[in-house]
């Protein structure tokens, strides 16, 4: 009878073991499935768009605080004489900057950053952290000589 017991014990635990190797192989296999059918939700254009980026062109943010001396031309287009190659000790690399966003989008963008600041207040966060917005995004171009240093 023992020993009908101690077989009993050792099939049960092959058993059991078999189940957990079941269960593990369906966990990986539903893992699989789901990154994959996630993946594949990716439009094309947005997955090529994810690796365009310019040979020569930096964008560089600034923290919103900064006064960059941003003005706007009458149809909005952002400018600036703010020397932030000078800022960044790469002035002598730098071709050309410019803001990247228009008035309307840089205006935007903090007023829903105030909002969002509000919202993370209501909710009871004692020292959220301001959200980003579009202000002082510049792209920077340098010059042929040194896209070779970079």
């Amino acid at each position: 009878m023992v020993v009908l017991n101690i077989s009993l014990t050792k099939h049960s635990l092959l058993n059991n073991n078999n189940n957990n190797n079941n269960n593990m192989k369906n966990l990986f296999t539903l893992i699989v499935l789901v990154t994959q059918l996630t993946w594949g939700q990716m439009p094309p254009a947005v997955q090529q768009d994810l690796m365009n980026f310019e040979p020569g062109e930096l964008i560089v943010k600034l923290k919103d605080n900064v006064d960059a001396g941003v003005t706007y031309a009458e149809n909005g287009k952002a400018m600036s004489s703010f020397n932030i190659g000078e800022l960044l000790g790469i002035e002598d690399k730098i071709e050309s900057s410019s803001v990247m966003f228009h008035q309307k989008s840089i205006e935007a963008s903090v007023l829903n950053s105030q909002k969002m600041k509000a919202v993370f207040l209501s909710k009871g966060m004692t020292n959220p952290k301001d959200p980003l917005t579009m202000k002082n995004i510049f792209v920077l171009k340098t010059s042929e000589r040194a896209r070779r240093i970079f």
